[in-house]
């Protein structure tokens, strides 16, 4: 959930235009990473550590997540039905997709690789994150269900927040979706929140 542009499979005769898109979205998300570490200096130093959840399975991580909501993050503006892919790879880095479409979820799809990797080995639930080298993000699992079902991802200024949920927790009754997250991020103070499934 971090940042989102990779090339698209288009029509030939769409070519340039993918390729316009694709450098003026490394441009934003470039842009996006240099807000994000200063807002984690201005914001971070002066509140109290964020806790993070004790342990993560990181192969039970892995796998397709979907975001049900997040706090104002300027790159998914416009974007919905964002999901985020997880794998892990040989060299115990984890490969990252994130998608969404635009305006509709029959729109344009934005999509960006990147590769995250673990910075608290102890616990696994801090990571950092990267889209456009040489920045990085954090990325703390500060709560998650015992089965996987949904998490609360956060960082150290409170500055960014998301909820990804499991396909199954996804289809859960709108209001019921709603409850869960507004309780979540207001245990853990990261609101405001919106939501984008």
């Amino acid at each position: 959930y971090m940042g989102q542009i990779q090339k698209m499979a288009e029509p030939n005769n769409n070519n340039n235009k993918n390729q316009n898109v694709q450098n003026f979205s490394k441009i934003e998300t470039l842009g996006s990473s240099i807000r994000t570490g200063f807002s984690y200096l201005l914001g971070g130093l002066f509140k109290p550590t964020l806790e993070t959840v004790q342990n993560v399975d990181l192969s039970k991580y892995a796998g397709k997540w979907y975001e049900l909501g997040r706090m104002p993050f300027r790159s998914e503006d416009g974007l919905v039905n964002i999901s985020a892919t997880y794998s892990l790879n040989a060299d115990n880095t984890i490969k990252v997709v994130n998608s969404g479409f635009i305006g509709s979820p029959t729109g344009t799809e934005r999509r960006i690789e990147g590769q995250a990797w673990v910075t608290d080995p102890k616990t696994n639930a801090k990571l950092k994150v990267r889209f456009v080298w040489p920045f990085s993000g954090d990325y703390w699992i500060i709560d998650l269900d015992e089965n996987y079902e949904w998490a609360v991802i956060g960082e150290q200024s409170r500055t960014f927040g998301w909820i990804p949920v499991s396909y199954t927790h996804l289809r859960a009754h709108e209001t019921g979706r709603n409850l869960v997250c507004r309780l979540l991020l207001e245990k853990k103070k990261i609101l405001p929140i919106s939501y984008t499934h």
